[in-house]
Order: C-alpha cells, then sequence, then structure tokens
C-alpha cells in the first residue's frame, strides 16, 4: 500500500516537471491551471495524506517529538514563502514545481505532528483564534486564490523594497482575503449549514 503510493507521488511530481521543460509558461496563472489545478497534480497532497494516515494507523512514529516537528515545520513554511519570487512572471517554473511539492510535504509534517500530539490539538491549536481560521476553512479556501494578483499589484504600487514588499504583501493579502471569507460564511455558508441542519432527517 505505502509503495503504491510512494510509486503515484513520484510519477505525478516527474510527470508536472517532465511536461514543465516542454511547455512555454507566462505567469503563475498559467502555470497554476496547467500544472497545478489537474487532478493528477493536485492528489499530490491527498496521497501525502494518505501516508499520514498509514502511518497513525500502523502506529510508526519519527524519532522527534510531534511539538519539534511542527514548530520546525512553520519555520520551514515561512522560509520558503519569502526564499525567493517563485511565483513571478520570471519564476524558474520547474524550481516552482518543487517548491509546491515541498510545501505539500510540510504541511503533512504538520498534519503528522498534530495527530500525535495532544498538547497541539487541546491547547496551542484548540484557541479561539485558531477556531475562527477552522470556521472559516471552506470559505477562505474558495476565495484565496481570488486575491492573489490583486494584493501584489497593491503591494508593487506601494513599494519595491524586496524584503518589504513580501511583509506587506502577506499583510493585504491577509486582511482582504479574512474579510471576504467571513463575509461569503456570514452570506453564504453559514445560512445553507443551518438550512442543511432543518431538512436534516
Amino acid at each position: 500500500m505505502l509503495v503504491i503510493i510512494e510509486v503515484l507521488i513520484i510519477l505525478s511530481v516527474s510527470i508536472r516537471n517532465i511536461q514543465i521543460n516542454e511547455t512555454q509558461i507566462s505567469s503563475y496563472a498559467h502555470f497554476f491551471w496547467i500544472f497545478k489545478a489537474p487532478f493528477h497534480f493536485a492528489i499530490q497532497g491527498l496521497l501525502l495524506g494518505l501516508i499520514v494516515a498509514y502511518l497513525k494507523d500502523n502506529h510508526w512514529k519519527l524519532n522527534i517529538s510531534a511539538d519539534a516537528l511542527f514548530k520546525i515545520s512553520i519555520v520551514i513554511l515561512f522560509l520558503i514563502l519569502i526564499c525567493d519570487e517563485w511565483m513571478s512572471e520570471n519564476s524558474n517554473w520547474g524550481l516552482t514545481s518543487y517548491i509546491l511539492f515541498l510545501i505539500n510535504i510540510n504541511f503533512t509534517l504538520m498534519v503528522y505532528a498534530c495527530v500525535n500530539s495532544d498538547t497541539l490539538n487541546k491547547s496551542r491549536l484548540g484557541g479561539s483564534i485558531l477556531r475562527l481560521f477552522a470556521r472559516l476553512s471552506y470559505s477562505l479556501y474558495l476565495v484565496h486564490y481570488l486575491f492573489i494578483p490583486w494584493s501584489v499589484s497593491i503591494t508593487k504600487n506601494i513599494i519595491n523594497t524586496h524584503w518589504s514588499a513580501y511583509f506587506l504583501f502577506i499583510l493585504i493579502y491577509f486582511v482582504v482575503m479574512m474579510v471576504a471569507a467571513y463575509l461569503l460564511h456570514i452570506m453564504v455558508v453559514k445560512p445553507f449549514l443551518l438550512l442543511k441542519d432543518k431538512i436534516r432527517p
């Protein structure tokens, strides 16, 4: 089972990088719809999640505490997000492909840490702020991509300094995305959830 999952992951990553080398890519939006959105590429995260489920079911654990693994994963994710312009027009798209896969692995380690730590689940990740993110997670999923180009454009109009621009982009993007997700949740998602509860047998 585990071998089959690993082979499928290797195939997905390899096929994507072979096709990237044969394709002229003009922007991240172009890259996204051809090399990230299709199911056979998007399945990488799902397959990594299956590995976590398999390891959990078989009581297999890493030789590192879950809390330490979670903290390391957060640091690595932050460094990835600010390390280079891997989503710009002049990006090395082969490198972008590997970075996206590394991000998937990073989130997989976070999930693995969470399912193996009572401390993370009951205290650090169980606070009211993170519960808000959990409640808005579906709405965030729906709107998160829409505001990336707009936030990048606003950031470039305000500041061009490399490091400062990243932090300003994250601030603008986070605020706009959260407001949009909250409004979507209140006006659309929550009413449908209430309706579902009323008509449920």
